[in-house]
């Protein structure tokens, strides 16, 4: 399985955000960090058309809501804590669709 991506495409508040789960799995309590910035926080809800899960898998729009404030805008990627280090600093994309 690839590694979790996950597109920031709305910003809701500091602690939630709107986005697609491109590839992977996303599960609550998952320690995440958001390039470019390198903010660290922890998933404490996924929510998919207003139901709360566990878990998602690749190609899921999704509402994430976490642990901590994080300043965040539209086109961060969100990737597991361990894999922030492989990102470029200027990441930001936009998912159309």
């Amino acid at each position: 399985m690839e590694p979790m991506r996950f597109i920031v495409n709305q910003i809701e508040s500091t602690k939630r955000a709107k986005g697609l789960l491109v590839s992977g799995q996303i599960k609550t309590n998952d320690s995440v960090a958001f390039a470019p910035s390198g903010k660290q926080a922890c998933i404490l809800l996924i929510e998919q058309e207003g139901n709360c899960h566990q878990s998602a898998i690749a190609e899921t729009e999704l509402s994430l809501e976490l642990t901590r404030s994080v300043s965040m805008a539209e086109g961060d990627i969100i990737v597991p804590s361990i894999l922030n280090q492989n990102l470029p600093t200027n990441s930001r994309l936009k998912y159309i669709g």
